[in-house]
């Protein structure tokens, strides 16, 4: 039972990438984006695409800078035929993240995509627009692919754009653009006259997308030779490839899980046991080799990914560093993990030959990031093949990274080599342990900065898990108390996971400008949160009261305008508006009504509740 539910989370994992309901959201672009209608008078209706980088990111802009992968927008309307051509903003020119010497447009503040529509036959328009670009932070980039749908009831009541703070500057990007005529320009989805529902309505499946670019190279290689042209050539230098991976820098984690593994013969007295455990280990440890690559192999083949693109699945990062950290844990005596457990003194007490193989599993998956030596040519010519050629290469992959421990489990005497038990094994333990716990900072690294915190908040949630499982029971006790512990602590390690996976979709609060505020004193209802990152209390209220939905319903039910006014670093206006409020401490939440209201805003200090802020907005707005 243990054998086959630890086999199970491993093949999750491995496929988690594939997975949309997880590996899309926690892989999509930290860019939020919606619409808004607004009415041009005769000449008819304006859709605003409001895209919208989350703090610290920026999407590249529309036109073609040095490098970069421009921003698009593709728009369908149903009705049909709506939609005029798209007009983009300039993006601010600035150096590139990870090539300073680059000037790029970029986009990096909340900016708005203009699309003139005509107006329907009826009341109702819904607008759909597919988004493409390149969304980057300081540390990664992400493929902007997002489509974004709005069905608006009744466009006879939307705002007049003139009347916007933003229509100074769009006005002259406008002025050129024609009225829309009777077909869509720019469409991303071609939409025919039995289509009866809008474009993001289709199933995933049916989606149409533009024609990609087809990139006519003729590449020129270092080492030609070395090229795989043929069957032959490619299993040969795979099973060179796969032994030269064993000394690849991705392979500390496996150094550590061997060692921490093998270690274990070293406290057997029998030398006709030591040497059938030596070669049993060494045999299974292969076997979890050389399955994993047979399985990458036919996941990579199925799917048509790339080496190495499993990781790029934020989801899969997550679940792996959580294993490799609870992993650590075990080898710092916290808790005895049930399968693979790699502390010398328990591996023998549980079956070795389960521990051996799911070792080499749980080894190999973290040793796959790199590609050493001939490794590119094997993967750019068979990942081209079919799925059974793929799996075939794969497989000597696997053959050549498990040769040394083939060679080892046939020669065993090498076992005559390790020492005998003593103190030093607990210190290699620890040691092991530091690796991994390296290793899960190296992944932690690697998620966006949005699911970092979040990642650190898994983990302490694994922590306490771990904790609960190892200490609030023992051997001693009945097997109802160990059942009903260890399910506790199962339910907090999977909640804390699944909490941490659950996309979200928040609202965006825009840092506040001071003279975007002047100008809205008194024309606009609005509320300002006063906040910052080392102000637990600020962060407790955000997610008790300023939740989604709760702003959702205030901005139907009262107009407001959410802004942020962000204290984590010093900033002289900033306090100085806090100030003026009479508060020389945070959370504040300030909402300044409309009109002559405006200048006696109602404040709201450090904790209350949803109940007092409804209270508050009633009494204020009624």
């Amino acid at each position: 039972m243990k054998k086959s539910f630890v086999l199970a989370i491993f093949l999750i994992c491995a496929c988690l990438a594939g997975h949309p309901a997880i590996s899309d959201a926690q892989m999509r672009a930290p860019v939020e984006a919606h619409w808004e209608l607004y009415s041009r008078g005769d000449d008819g209706l304006l859709g605003v695409l409001l895209v919208t980088p989350e703090e610290g990111s920026y999407i590249y802009g529309h036109e073609k800078g040095p490098t970069g992968l421009p921003t698009t927008l593709g728009v369908n309307t149903f009705p049909d035929g709506l939609a005029g051509e798209v007009v983009y903003p300039k993006g601010e020119m600035k150096p590139d993240t990870f090539d300073p010497e680059l000037i790029v447009p970029v986009y990096d503040v909340p900016t708005r995509l203009f699309v003139p529509l005509r107006k329907p036959d009826g009341n109702e328009l819904t607008v759909a627009g597919r988004l493409e670009g390149l969304s980057c932070t300081d540390k990664a980039c992400f493929p902007l692919k997002m489509m974004v749908e709005a069905t608006f009831d009744d466009v006879a009541t939307a705002s007049a754009a003139a009347e916007q703070p933003w229509w100074p500057e769009a006005e002259p990007l406008l002025a050129g653009v024609d009225e829309p005529a009777g077909s869509d320009i720019g469409r991303a989805q071609p939409t025919t006259p039995a289509d009866t529902q809008p474009a993001t309505a289709q199933p995933a499946e049916q989606e149409q997308v533009e024609d990609a670019v087809a990139w006519d190279f003729s590449p020129r290689f270092l080492d030609p030779h070395l090229e795989v042209t043929s069957l032959a050539k490619a299993l040969l230098l795979a099973i060179l490839a796969g032994l030269i991976l064993n000394v690849m820098p991705c392979v500390l984690p496996v150094v550590s899980l061997k060692l921490s593994s093998i270690v274990a013969v070293s406290s057997m007295e029998a030398h006709s046991e030591r040497l059938r455990y030596f070669r049993e280990h060494n045999i299974f440890f292969a076997a979890g080799i050389l399955v994993y690559f047979m399985v990458l192999g036919g996941v990579l083949g199925s799917l048509g990914m790339a080496w190495g693109e499993l990781f790029q699945s934020q989801s899969l990062v997550l679940v792996l560093a959580l294993v490799v950290f609870a992993l650590g844990l075990s080898l710092f005596g916290v808790y005895d993990l049930p399968i693979v457990d790699l502390k010398t003194g328990h591996q023998l007490d549980q079956n070795p030959r389960s521990q051996a193989f799911f070792t080499g599993l749980m080894a190999t998956l973290l040793a796959t990031p790199c590609s050493g030596p001939f490794l590119g040519g094997v993967l750019g010519w068979v990942l081209s093949q079919g799925p059974a050629v793929i799996v075939l290469v794969f497989i000597a992959i696997g053959v050549g990274m498990s040769l040394p421990y083939l060679l080892m489990a046939v020669s065993p005497r090498l076992v005559h080599y390790f020492p005998k038990p003593g103190r030093w094994n607990v210190h290699l333990e620890r040691i092991v342990g530091f690796f991994l716990m390296g290793t899960t900072i190296y992944l932690l690294a690697i998620l966006s900065e949005s699911l970092q915190t979040r990642g650190m908040v898994a983990l302490l949630i694994t922590a306490l898990g771990a904790w609960i499982w190892g200490q609030w029971t023992s051997l001693s006790d009945s097997p109802s108390r160990r059942m009903l512990v260890r399910t506790l602590a199962a339910v907090v390690v999977i909640g804390g996971v699944l909490w941490t996976l659950y996309p979200r979709e928040n609202i965006r609060w825009p840092e506040l400008e001071l003279a975007e505020f002047r100008e809205d004193l008194g024309r606009q209802a609005m509320m300002l949160d006063f906040t910052a990152d080392w102000c637990p209390n600020c962060k407790a209220l955000e997610a008790a009261v300023l939740t989604d939905s709760n702003l959702q319903r205030w901005e139907r039910q009262y107009g407001l305008r959410f802004y942020k006014v962000d204290l984590t670093l010093h900033d002289p206006w900033e306090m100085e508006l806090l100030e003026s409020l009479g508060s020389k401490s945070i959370p504040v939440v300030a909402v300044f009504p409309t009109g002559e209201g405006a200048r006696e805003p109602l404040v709201l200090r450090d904790i209350f509740t949803t109940g007092q802020m409804e209270e508050a907005l009633e009494e204020m707005f009624r």
